[in-house]
């Protein structure tokens, strides 16, 4: 009896899904239990945090020596007092003492006169008669009032100023004061009434001439 031989074996089968993830895992592990140590994450975070713990405790340290060294700068000394004395006041006390009364300031000081009058009356008595008005005021301190007429610079001396008072309504005539300060004359506006104290100069047909004059 001829004995017939087994038929060849076919092409081998691949491995099911099953054992392929497996393998995978397995070379996955493999590679990273390969890795350097300080690759490895776990060796990351563990010197993150001690550097953190490293820069907290550095910082921490830094504001309590502040701390204290602020608290010493602020604690006073023996030499230095914690509060200061108020000082008595130096000043003495204007008000009178009882009893006492407080003097009074002396007025200023005005110029005497001997004879009073208006511009326009002075004027008009040298126009009606200039003899008698030269005898009434000849070497006499004459006290007048009247309205200025303006504030102008002498003829001869535009340095000096001259205020002329209203002798007429036209102001032709004029009474003229000289030597007036120039503190009085910018005090003083055209049309605004005043009494002046001067020296009698001389009068006639153009007016009055009164010297070293001041406001009355």
């Amino acid at each position: 009896m001829t004995q017939i031989p087994p038929p060849p074996p076919g092409p081998q089968q691949p491995g099911s899904y099953g054992d392929a993830k497996a393998q995978a895992k397995a070379a996955k592990a493999y590679a990273k239990a390969q890795r350097p140590w300080y690759k490895k994450k776990r060796w990351i975070g563990l010197i993150v945090l001690v550097v953190i713990i490293a820069i907290s405790a550095a910082s921490g340290g830094g504001s309590d020596d502040k701390g204290d060294k602020d608290a010493e700068d602020k604690t006073p000394t023996s030499s230095e007092s914690p509060t200061e004395t108020a000082k008595p006041d130096d000043k003495k006390s204007d008000e009178p003492k009882a009893g006492e009364t407080k003097a009074e300031e002396p007025e200023p000081e005005t110029k005497k006169f001997d004879v009073k009058t208006q511009a326009v009356a002075m004027v008009s008595e040298f126009s009606e008669n200039e003899l008698a008005a030269d005898a009434k005021y000849k070497d006499k301190v004459i006290k007048v009032t009247g309205i200025i007429s303006k504030i102008d610079t002498e003829i001869f001396d535009d340095k000096d100023y001259v205020l002329k008072l209203k002798g007429d309504a036209y102001d032709l005539l004029t009474v003229d004061c000289f030597d007036i300060s120039n503190d009085e004359l910018s005090k003083l506006a055209p049309g605004q009434k005043v009494s002046m104290i001067g020296d009698f100069k001389d009068g006639g047909d153009l007016g009055v001439e009164l010297n070293h004059c001041s406001l009355a």
